[in-house]
C-alpha cells in the first residue's frame, strides 16, 4: 500500500452498507489474530482503520509502531486474491443465493490463505531487533465484484497493517521478507480451496490452467465479453509494440480509470441481459469423488517434475506445486498439507531405513546424455567426490560396429563414430534441408512405411519434428494404412492406425509423458490406444490434449526408447556432443544421419564432427571453487 491520502481512503470510500442499492461494495471485515488481540471485529471503520494505517492504536491515543506517523513508512501490503474469470462469469449469471455461495467460498478461501500466512510471518523484537519471534496479523478484508471497467470480477484485497502483535502482546512491523516468501504458496492455497468450496457446494468442475484453474462449461464469448480491462492492456501492449512483464504492469497503469461506483442489483441486471445475448447456461453439476490417497499420489508427481527441472527443492515449493495440481480435486488445504507431510515421511523412511540396514541408495543413470532443463551437474559431482561403477558392455546395438560407434560418441570420439556410418552409407548430405527431410522420408517410406512402431524418425526441433510426422502420416494414409475413423486434436486430425505420443503426464487416464503408442479406434472423442508396452488405454481427448503424432520425436522425447532402426535430421545451433550420444544410440540396428550440405561434403563432415564434439555439460557452482573451501563435504 502506498503512504498517500488517497490510498488510505480508497478502500473505505468506496464501501458501502447498502451496496446492494446504493452502490460501491460490501463494507470491510477485520480478521487476523492480532485484530482479535486489538479487539477489532465486524466492520471496517473509516477512523480505525486511518489510525492503524498510520500506525497508531485503533483509537489514536498511542503508536503501535515506532514510526507512527512518518510519512516515509510503508503502512501495510496489499493482498489481492481475484477469483478465475471464468468464477467471476458464473457469479454474475446466477441467482442471489448462489452468489452467496460463491462469495462465501471466496471468503473461506482467502481466509484459509491468511491464516497460512500469519503462520509463517514474523516480527522482530529485542535490542537491534535480532530476535525474531511470531507475528499475529491486522487485516482488512474488502471484497470488491467489479474491474475498473464494471465488468464482474470477483476479488478480495487483503490490507494486511505494517502493525504485528507479538507473543508477549507488545506490537511492532511486519518482517516482509516471510510475506513476500510465502505469497506464491498463498495464492496456491487460495486457489486450491476455493475449487475445493466450489465443488463441493455447487457441484462446478474445475480445469487446471498453468498455475490457476477455469470452471468448465462457460461459454468463451461471454467470457471475451466480460474482460474489456484484459483487452484494454493487450491493446496498449500491441499499439506501442511491447510484450514484456514489466510493460505489462506499465499497462495497466496507463490504462487504469478511476473505479465508478454502481449498484449491485443493477449491475447483475445489465450482466445477465449480456448473459442473455449469448445465450448464457449455467454448467452442469457434477461432484467428483477422490480416491483416498490422491493427496499422496499429487505429492508424488509434484516432487517428480520439480526435481526434472532442480537438483534441489524446499517444502514450502512441494506444497506450492502440489496445491496447484490439486485444483482438479477438490482437495481442501488440510488433506494437501497431509498428502505432502506423507511424501515427505516416505522419503525419510527410506532413507532411514537404508542406513539402518546398511543398504545403500543408488543414483543410476548416465551424464553424458541430454542435460536437464534447468539446475545439472550434481550426479556428476558425486560420482567424481564417492566414486562409481560403470557398465561397459552395450546391449542395445546388434553389431560390434555399432557397438564401437556408440562407445566413441560417448567418450568424445565424434570422428571414429561418424566414419563409421559413413563406410557403410548410412551418412546421407543433401544440398538443401528440405532435400535433407524429403531423402529420409523415401528411406522411413521404403523400411518403415507398414511398420512405424520399429521405425522412428528423431529431430532436434519441433518445427521439423512437427513437418516430418505430417508427411509420414501422409505417406500412410496414401497407401491405405490408416482408417477412415479420425478426430481432431490440438488442431492435429488422427487416424485410426496412426502413431502417436503423450507429451504429458495424465494420472486419471494411466499415461506418462513420452509413452508412444497407436490408435486401435476412434469412438466421438474417445480414442483407444494400445501402447509400446502392451497395455491398452480408452482415453477421451477432450480431457487429455497433449497428445501428437509419433512417427517422428525430438532427440529429447525419445531419450530412453529403443528401435530397430532410426533416422536422424541432423546439424544445427542444437546439435552437441549429449544430443548425438542419444540419437546415435537408439537403434539396434541401423541409424541413417541425413544433413544439409555447406560448401562440399568433406566440409559438411568436418562440420558435423565439430558440433557433435561440443559438449554442454551442466556445472554446479561448486565446479568453478578453487581451494578446499570451496569443496562439497559429504
Amino acid at each position: 500500500m502506498g503512504n498517500s491520502s488517497g490510498s488510505e481512503t480508497y478502500y473505505t470510500s468506496l464501501a458501502k452498507e447498502d451496496y446492494y442499492l446504493e452502490g460501491g461494495e460490501p463494507p470491510g471485515q477485520w480478521f487476523g489474530k492480532g485484530a482479535e488481540i486489538l479487539a477489532l471485529s465486524g466492520m471496517v471503520d473509516d477512523e480505525t482503520f486511518k489510525h492503524l494505517f498510520r500506525g497508531f492504536s485503533p483509537k489514536g491515543q498511542g503508536k503501535l509502531v515506532q514510526n507512527a506517523g512518518a510519512d516515509n513508512r510503508r503502512p501495510g501490503y496489499d493482498l489481492t486474491f481475484s477469483a478465475p474469470k471464468t468464477v467471476s462469469v458464473f457469479w454474475s449469471q446466477a441467482n442471489r443465493q448462489t452468489r452467496q455461495i460463491v462469495q462465501q467460498a471466496q471468503q473461506k478461501a482467502v481466509e484459509t490463505a491468511l491464516n497460512y500466512l500469519e503462520e509463517q510471518t514474523i516480527t522482530r523484537m529485542g535490542k537491534g531487533g535480532h530476535q525474531h519471534v511470531p507475528a499475529k496479523l491486522v487485516v482488512g478484508m474488502f471484497e470488491h465484484g467489479t474491474s475498473r471497467a464494471l465488468d464482474p470480477q470477483l476479488h478480495t484485497h487483503a490490507l494486511v497493517f505494517n502493525v504485528a502483535v507479538r507473543p508477549d502482546g507488545s506490537t511492532g512491523t511486519i518482517e516482509n521478507n516471510s510475506l513476500y516468501r510465502n505469497k506464491m504458496l498463498a495464492g496456491a492455497i487460495y486457489r486450491a480451496e476455493l475449487a475445493k468450496e466450489l465443488q463441493q457446494q455447487l457441484g462446478l468442475r474445475a480445469e487446471r490452467v498453468k498455475s490457476w484453474f477455469e470452471i468448465k462449461g462457460i461459454d468463451k464469448g461471454l467470457i471475451e465479453e466480460f474482460s474489456k480491462r484484459r483487452q484494454a492492456i493487450e491493446d496498449y501492449l500491441e499499439k506501442n509494440n511491447l510484450n514484456s512483464a514489466k510493460a505489462s504492469e506499465v499497462a495497466a497503469l496507463k490504462t487504469r480509470d478511476v473505479k465508478g461506483y454502481a449498484a449491485r442489483e443493477e449491475l447483475f441486471e445489465q450482466w445477465q441481459r449480456v448473459g442473455e445475448s449469448y445465450h448464457y447456461q449455467a454448467p452442469t453439476q457434477s461432484y467428483v469423488t477422490v480416491p483416498e490417497n490422491t493427496s499422496v499420489m499429487l505429492s508424488q508427481q509434484a516432487l517428480g517434475e520439480i526435481m526434472e527441472n532442480n537438483a534441489h527443492f524446499t517444502k514450502r515449493e512441494l506444497l506450492t506445486k502440489t496445491a496447484i495440481m490439486a485444483t482438479p480435486f477438490a482437495l481442501s488445504w488440510d488433506e494437501i498439507q497431509q498428502g505432502v507431510g506423507e511424501c515427505l515421511q516416505q522419503l525419510a523412511q527410506l532413507i532411514e531405513k537404508t542406513t539402518q540396514t546398511g543398504s545403500k541408495l543408488v543414483l543410476v543413470g548416465d551424464h553424458r546424455q541430454l542435460q536437464p532443463i534447468g539446475a545439472g551437474g550434481a550426479k556428476r559431482k558425486l560420482m567424481k567426490l564417492l566414486g562409481y561403477a560403470q557398465l561397459n558392455n552395450i546391449t542395445r546395438q546388434q553389431e560390434e560396429w555399432a557397438r564401437e560407434a556408440v562407445k566413441n560418441i560417448a567418450d568424445g570420439k565424434a570422428q571414429q563414430a561418424l566414419k563409421e556410418h559413413l563406410d557403410r552409407g548410412l551418412v546421407h548430405i543433401a544440398e538443401t534441408s528440405e532435400t535433407a527431410k524429403d531423402k529420409l522420408m523415401k528411406d522411413w517410406a521404403k523400411y518403415g512405411l507398414s511398420k512405424p512402431h520399429n521405425h522412428l524418425i528423431l529431430a532436434a526441433y519441433r518445427d521439423d519434428v512437427f513437418h516430418l510426422n505430417r508427411l509420414a502420416q501422409l505417406s500412410r494414409k496414401d497407401a491405405g494404412l490408416l482408417g477412415r475413423d479420425n478426430l481432431r486434436v490440438k488442431g492435429q486430425k488422427m487416424y485410426v492406425g496412426d502413431r502417436i505420443v503423450f507429451t504429458r503426464n495424465d494420472r486419471h487416464h494411466g499415461v506418462k509423458n513420452g509413452q508412444f503408442g497407436t490408435v486401435k479406434d476412434i469412438k466421438g472423442k474417445k480414442m483407444t490406444v494400445k501402447l509400446d508396452d502392451g497395455s491398452q488405454k480408452t482415453i477421451h481427448t477432450k480431457a487429455c490434449e497433449h497428445i501428437q503424432l509419433g512417427y517422428a520425436s525430438t532427440t529429447h522425447k525419445a531419450q530412453g526408447e529403443t528401435r530397430y532402426n532410426t533416422y536422424v535430421l541432423m546439424g544445427g545451433d542444437m546439435q552437441d556432443l549429449e544430443l548425438s550420444y542419444v540419437q546415435l544410440s537408439r537403434a539396434k540396428y541401423k541409424t541413417r544421419v541425413y544433413a544439409e550440405a555447406l560448401e562440399d561434403t568433406n566440409q559438411t563432415v568436418r562440420q558435423l564432427v565439430t558440433e557433435m564434439k561440443r559438449s554442454r555439460q551442466k556445472q554446479m557452482a561448486v565446479h568453478y571453487g578453487r581451494g578446499k573451501n570451496y569443496e562439497m563435504e559429504v
